[in-house]
This record gives C-alpha cells, structure tokens and sequence, in this order.
C-alpha cells in the first residue's frame, strides 16, 4: 500500500484533521484504501497518535469490516517488520485485537453488553437476522391490527376499508411495513409522520394540497391540448358540408 499513488483528492481525505470530514465516491474507487491509509496515518503519526482502541470504524456488512481490519493489521505488520525497535507500533499492533472496526449493529450490541446493567436488556441480548426480523414484525403487526379491530374504532376501519379493499388486510399490512421500513432509516421519523399527516388536514383546500397542484397542472395541460386539437380540426372545417361543424366545435373550444 505504500508505493500506491494517490490522486490530490485521495490525498486530502487521508491527510486532513481537525474537523468532520465527507468523502463521496464511486465504487470501486479506493475509498476502503483509502480509509485503512487514513488510519494508519492516525495511529502512526508522531504529532498526537490515536490508540487503535480508541478509534471507532463502521461499514456496512461483516465482510467489509473484516476487510478493513485485515488490511490495517497487514499495513502494522509491514510498518512493524521495518521498524521492529518501534514499541509504538508495536503497542498499535496489540490494541487492534480491541479495535472496534465493524457494523453498526454490532458496535450497538456490544453497547448493550457493556451496559447491560443500566438498561432493560439482558446481557445475552443478539442481533436478529432478516427472516426472525420480518416474523417479528409482522407478529407485532398482526397483534396491532387485532387490538384495533377489537377496539371498534371507526377512523381504524375506514383505513382499512380503504387498503384493504374488504377482502382482507394484505394491503394494510403492505402499506405499514413498507413505511415502517422507510421510516426506520430516518433520524427524526416522528416529526416526518406529522409533517406528512399534516397534508392530510381536511381543513386545507383540495387545490392547495401537493396532490391538488399537480393534478391542476396535469388538468391544464389536458385541456390545453384538447383545445389544441379542436382548434386544428375546426379549421380543417371551413369548406362544405363539413362547415356545419363548425359551430359545435366552437362551443367545445368555449367549455374546454
């Protein structure tokens, strides 16, 4: 890694501190070396080194992590085996074994485990996978709808009625799972759901609302056109015996 040539925007992202940092890339654009060459730059520099245990990397999957990780220990190693007298490189080599470098679920359950106490979660607490995480949701979903159904409120079946088309609750299902999903990836999705109910007030005019404006718009365009085409065909009028038409089609042009 270290004969690799960097481009000044590579060099930027692995050499600039002191602040928050966003690098957006393409894949397969380097971005994994160059974050590993980032933190290599952290734990060795002379000026205020990081101890790897102290430093916390994220990604997206279990194999990425364990990519990243495998590639900051083989960079220590190397630096290590040139510098064998270099105890601070070889202190950086021991602290990686408690590196946190992994996904953010497991950064989350580690979290848990080390304050177990302190919350309402049991030590032994896991990470669901996508099957037990859909049967769960779809349980709670199920338990849910039955409480309102139980219930009898009239706003709960009108929404029903109108997902589900009164055949069942497939389509209602669908619909809270699929915003359920979205919502989830959302840092302030309560304040979200209000602003968007909000759009739904029946206080405010039809053609005021987001769905108004556009189907005014689409209106108009439609009506535009079909003046349009009764123009065209109106002039195409103007000889007998097709003229007899013409006063008709001059009223249609009036009420579009």
């Amino acid at each position: 890694m270290a004969e690799r040539r960097w481009n000044s925007d590579q060099l930027s992202a692995i050499n600039s501190f002191g602040g928050n940092l966003l690098v957006s890339a393409a894949a397969g654009s380097g971005k994994t070396a160059v974050l590993v060459n980032r933190v290599i730059k952290m734990l060795t520099r002379e000026q205020n080194p990081v101890d790897a245990d102290r430093l916390l990397v994220v990604t997206f999957t279990n194999l990425a992590a364990a990519e990243m990780k495998q590639r900051i220990n083989s960079e220590l190693s190397r630096l290590t085996a040139e510098n064998p007298s270099d105890a601070r490189l070889q202190r950086q080599l021991l602290l990686m074994e408690r590196a946190h470098i992994g996904t953010i679920h497991s950064f989350c359950l580690d979290l848990i485990r080390e304050n177990f106490s302190l919350i309402s979660l049991p030590p032994d607490s896991r990470i669901a996978d996508d099957d037990e995480a859909k049967d769960i949701a779809s349980s709670a979903l199920e338990e849910t709808i039955e409480k309102y159904y139980t219930e009898g409120s009239p706003v709960f079946f009108e929404l029903a009625e109108t997902l589900g088309g009164g055949r069942n609750d497939s389509g209602l299902s669908e619909a809270v799972l699929t915003l359920h999903n979205f919502i989830r990836a959302l840092p302030h999705y309560d304040s979200w759901l209000l602003e968007k109910a909000a759009m739904y007030d029946p206080a405010v005019p039809a053609a005021d609302t987001v769905w108004g404006k556009i189907l005014l718009r689409r209106g108009a365009a439609m009506l535009r056109r079909c003046i349009g085409m009764a123009e065209y065909i109106s002039g195409e009028c103007e000889e007998e015996p097709f003229d007899a038409y013409i006063p008709m089609f001059s009223d249609d042009i009036f009420q579009l």
